[in-house]
């Protein structure tokens, strides 16, 4: 195999380190014909498995670390390859993480793992003793192991449709795309380009492959159509100039096609990639972009996304779909800041205009706790909130913010409602909403022209803070508007779709 494909092939699809971790979003979704995706992903330090809707939104991490997750026919079970023992080796496991089971105990490498026989057998890409690269079969327990290819050629880089399992074998040190059916037999060329063929897959009808082919020097490449004798070849992608592409596969229903995009050589950043069958629509589901809603449903679902610092004392939960900030009343503050430090932001930066909103709802509030409750623009010195500080009411209770070094205030004993940050050229604008206000109304402004993360949280400062217990939920935390940019380690890539409902078991 050339060493091009090595690093990309043990990151990406093998599960071995792509760097350090990644970020991601939470949309609101509406459910459509394309199911869920399993795909693997490094935003939380390490390769691991990710489920989410197909549009990139939904993100829930599996606890499975590991890479290349394909979906079994029922979409019951996930099978993926990981290093988590040493070697890189097959596992399965239920399609929601739980019952990770190791199949294979072989010295050397295995991975990319493919469903076949309706379910009942898996085919893998195994490293001999002596080196050389094949495709194997076992029984979904890990049993009964076979030599499909049996070759001196490298083959590697499989898919299966069915019985029929798509694959690159390497001629003259040139991979081009090969058929074969599950017993090993019946092998077919369909590619014969001077360049390099691989990561074919087949369509839900099984009468088009596509694939990726390497620039010459093999920095780049681009995806290809063919049918599946060859003819009619056809490229679907142009970016070889600027990146690779690799580890293409269909939709359930065939009309789309998602695709692992990268750096030069495979390096990263990648990010996952949707398209029209045609290639037509092309877009980023990886990468962060507004408009979208993170509603706390499945906890705080992207680790990648949002940073978490929680002080003694203190705690951030999870319930009934909220993020639950809490201070307990003998909570010490302490640190550089001197104060209890409760919140959640984002690994991301906002650089120009924006505008992004949560709900709130104060669960206990002490009457003058010296506590504040806050959405913040950190790093742009601004933001909004409610504060209970040890005053004489009715300032003791007051909506306020602070844009340096500008601060605004409304007293107010309102228990739930809204904050709103919004920035338009460098000048940044706090608002609430409740029922009493029902309107956004301005509480301050200001110029905050440096690059933002946003978050939210509850602080007690040591200089205000009476001991007493506050907490506060948080929920439809919603970015408007506003150009994201994100850690440049962080990667997605190796992705499946899920099975439609009612499929024939053809995967």
């Amino acid at each position: 195999m050339r060493t091009l494909l090595m690093p990309s092939v043990a990151a990406l699809v093998a599960a071995t380190a792509i760097g350090a971790a990644t970020a991601g979003e939470a949309r609101a979704w509406h459910p459509g014909t394309q199911g869920k995706i399993a795909f693997t992903s490094n935003r939380t330090g390490q390769n691991e498995i990710v489920v989410a809707n197909a549009d990139g939104s939904g993100r829930v991490d599996l606890n499975a670390q590991g890479g290349s997750p394909q979906f079994s026919p029922d979409g019951r079970r996930i099978a993926f390859g990981s290093v988590r023992d040493g070697n890189s080796e097959i596992y399965v496991m239920n399609a929601d993480g739980s019952d990770q089971t190791r199949l294979t105990f072989n010295t050397l490498y295995d991975s990319r793992p493919h469903w076949a026989g309706g379910g009942r057998k898996l085919v893998f890409t195994h490293v001999l003793p002596d080196g050389n690269w094949e495709i194997f079969r076992m029984n979904a327990d890990g049993s009964d192991q076979v030599d499909l290819t049996n070759n001196p050629a490298v083959e590697w880089g499989q898919s299966t449709r069915g019985d029929t399992i798509v694959f690159t074998r390497e001629e003259g040190g040139v991979g081009h795309i090969f058929t074969m059916n599950v017993e090993g037999r019946g092998m077919r060329r369909v590619t014969n380009s001077p360049l390099y063929d691989s990561y074919p897959d087949l369509s839900p009808r099984g009468d088009l492959v596509i694939f990726v082919r390497d620039t010459v020097d093999g920095t780049g490449s681009d995806l290809w159509i063919a049918r599946l004798d060859g003819h009619g070849e056809r490229q679907l992608t142009h970016q070889s100039a600027t990146g690779y592409v690799l580890n293409p596969t269909w939709s359930p229903d065939g009309s789309q096609i998602m695709y692992t995009q990268c750096g030069p050589g495979g390096a990263n950043p990648c990010a996952l990639h949707v398209m029209n069958a045609g290639g037509s629509g092309d877009h980023d589901i990886s990468t962060p972009a507004a408009p979208f809603t993170e509603t706390f449903d499945n906890g705080v679902t992207d680790a990648g996304l949002w940073h978490v610092i929680s002080d003694p004392g203190g705690s951030l939960t999870t319930s009934n779909g909220r993020l639950v900030a809490s201070i307990s009343a003998s909570a010490v503050p302490g640190g550089q800041y001197d104060q209890v430090d409760e919140h959640i932001g984002s690994q991301c930066t906002l650089d120009g205009d924006f505008d992004y909103q949560v709900d709130y709802t104060l669960l206990t509030w002490p009457d003058a706790g010296g506590v504040f409750t806050q959405l913040s623009a950190f790093f742009a010195d601004g933001g909004v909130g409610r504060q209970s500080i040890p005053f004489a009411p009715p300032y003791n209770q007051q909506y306020m913010s602070y844009i340096a070094p500008n601060f605004g205030a409304i007293n107010s004993t309102d228990t739930s409602g809204s904050f709103r940050l919004v920035r338009t050229a460098g000048t940044l604008y706090a608002y609430v909403r409740s029922a009493t206000l029902p309107q956004w109304t301005l509480v301050n402004s200001g110029s905050a022209p440096n690059s933002t993360v946003f978050g939210m949280g509850l602080w007690a400062p040591g200089n205000q803070f009476q001991h007493v217990d506050a907490s506060v939920a948080f929920d439809d935390f919603r970015l408007k508007s506003g150009a994201l940019t994100c850690p440049t380690w962080w990667s997605d890539g190796a992705a499946d779709w899920a099975p439609l409902r009612g499929d024939d078991g053809n995967r």
